[in-house]
């Protein structure tokens, strides 16, 4: 699909219930007919100051969750954009971003966020899926390796208890999802 109106696209397209979600460098998110590429609805998330967005977002349940470089988390319904809540999950900088796939399971969302700064600690945030409210887990503090730089990381996945994600730093994580 060809669009003058949006800005590039930084994430992998979401194909969930016959539409197509992306999410814009403006942090405008987009619904496609996935069959005829028929625009259904655009909302404009962040401040639309560009910036890479990297986090693919999620679908479930008729939700669509999408997370900004600029620290908010949203839940829009699926079917026509409309937000339906939006939670600031307090970045530990300026610089920080939420960069990593979102994850939607068993009811909570979970999304990690990258810090330039060796020396910040880096964390992982579970927010309940119906409410926008952190989860039981709260934000996860994700243990600081040695290693300089910045702190990027693959998405997670869920095994019963665990979400376990990766780093560039060379580590494979594993927390307990509750309880972090």
């Amino acid at each position: 699909v060809g669009n003058n109106d949006m800005a590039g696209v930084n994430v992998a397209p979401l194909v969930a219930g016959g539409n197509v979600y992306v999410l814009d460098a403006f942090g405008k998110a987009w619904a496609f007919e996935a069959k005829t590429g028929a625009r259904k609805w655009t909302t404009q998330l962040s401040a639309g100051r560009m910036k890479f967005q990297l986090a693919t977002p999620a679908c479930d349940s008729g939700r669509l969750y999408v997370a900004t470089n600029d620290g908010y988390v949203y839940a829009l319904d699926a079917a026509d954009g409309r937000v339906l809540w939006r939670k600031n999950v307090k970045l530990a900088s300026e610089a920080s971003q939420l960069n990593t796939t979102v994850k939607c399971t068993g009811g909570k969302i979970y999304v990690g966020a990258w810090t330039p700064d060796a020396a910040s600690n880096e964390y992982y945030y579970c927010l309940d899926a119906t409410t926008g409210k952190p989860g039981i887990g709260r934000k996860y503090r994700v243990p600081n390796t040695a290693a300089p730089g910045g702190y990027y990381w693959a998405g997670s996945c869920v095994v019963e208890r665990c979400l376990i994600f990766g780093s560039d730093r060379s580590v494979l994580t594993c927390l307990d999802k509750d309880s972090g």
